[in-house]
């Protein structure tokens, strides 16, 4: 299915029948038609405006031209993409000294071209999406990521991740940002994957375009295994790697537990995963640099029963608030059966097991954030 841009142009006729062409004007520009349905625009304007008209108001013609064909007078098409620019601005900013009548047409242009790109058999539609800009994380610069080039892809995945720090103190309420993540593999055998954070009720968070980031053959099999998906079999020798392996099996005397010696929790450095009692707590597949340094000291303490704020001191930004929201974010997304507290200082944090009789989250008054 073949797409361009195309001019929609008006032009009064003399009720006699002649027409008037020092009136023509172009009053729409529509991107992605085919020329059936740039046609059909021009018809349905043409039959929406024969309706009887004032007396001495002259009858109308609309019809198409696709871009190609006005640049075989450049004299004609530079004109035509001046009074298309003044359609598009009258269209953005309806306070602006413009015909009402013309920015009526064109609104109807617009409205008809979006009706009929909605009505596409469903290939042509997702055709028409596999080509969109990106953020490449390693350039630093928007790319055209196009799904053509590719030959397969994973996904989606969504996930939902905490939003801490200056962002979430934004709003009284902070949703859960959703993380949308799709991995694609080129021909060449190259990864990317395309990850798109979103509030559920605000909309794309930054930049309204997904983040690209390139990711190794290693890199790509343990984001396959993790999310559970097969693994091409030239990359499944890389897959071990990401494989869980467990302990060697317990001994009988490791078997029998320390009645003096309470359970305490176990962070996996290596794995992200932290764990209380065998059982995973939670997992980090995002980046959480706060709250895995947290954890690291509590790992590399024993688990005292609390510790010192172990993050650097920050130029920017409140200590102990951020101390608190890292606190938040490890409470946040976990299956309960551990809990972090900030203590009376806002200096020290503290952890201590759900008691057994708590069946839900802590009253608003006992939370310390």
């Amino acid at each position: 299915m073949k797409t361009e841009r195309y001019f929609i142009l008006w032009c009064p006729y003399h009720p006699e029948g002649y027409p008037e062409p020092e009136s023509e004007k172009v009053i729409a520009e529509l991107d992605d038609l085919t020329a059936e349905e740039a046609e059909l625009v021009a018809k349905a304007m043409e039959a929406g405006e024969a309706s009887p008209h004032p007396e001495g108001e002259a009858d109308v013609k609309v019809w198409c031209e696709s871009e190609s064909e006005s640049r075989g007078n450049m004299v004609w098409h530079l004109l035509r993409r001046r009074q298309a620019d003044a359609v598009r601005e009258a269209l953005s900013n309806p306070d602006t000294d413009y015909d009402q009548r013309h920015y009526r047409l064109a609104s109807y242009a617009v409205w008809y071209a979006e009706e009929l790109r909605r009505l596409r058999p469903q290939e042509a539609t997702v055709q028409a999406q596999r080509r969109f800009e990106v953020y490449d994380t390693e350039t630093g610069k928007a790319l055209v990521f196009d799904e053509k080039d590719t030959i397969q892809h994973w996904g989606p995945v969504v996930e939902f991740e905490f939003l801490s720090g200056s962002a979430m103190r934004a709003y009284d309420d902070c949703p859960d940002v959703e993380v949308t993540m799709d991995l694609y593999r080129y021909h060449s055998g190259q990864w990317t994957l395309l990850t798109e954070r979103t509030y559920p009720e605000f909309g794309p968070i930054g930049l309204n375009m997904p983040e690209a980031t390139r990711l190794s053959d290693t890199e790509a099999a343990k984001w396959l295994v993790q999310n559970r998906f097969e693994i091409p079999e030239d990359v499944s020798q890389l897959a071990e790697e990401a494989f869980y392996t467990p302990d060697p099996p317990a001994t009988k005397n490791d078997t029998v537990p320390d009645c003096d010696e309470p359970a305490k929790p176990r962070w996996d450095t290596e794995h992200r995963e932290l764990s209380f009692g065998g059982k995973l707590c939670k997992k980090f597949r995002q980046p959480a640099e706060n709250q895995t340094r947290l954890l690291d000291a509590f790992e590399e303490s024993g688990w005292p029963t609390s510790i010192d704020d172990p993050i650097p001191p920050s130029r920017s930004g409140d200590q102990r608030q951020r101390l608190a929201d890292t606190v938040r974010g490890l409470n946040k997304n976990s299956n309960g059966m551990i809990r972090f507290e900030l203590d009376g200082t806002g200096e020290s944090v503290i952890w201590k097991p759900k008691p057994e009789n708590d069946d839900g989250d802590a009253p608003a008054s006992e939370i310390p954030f």
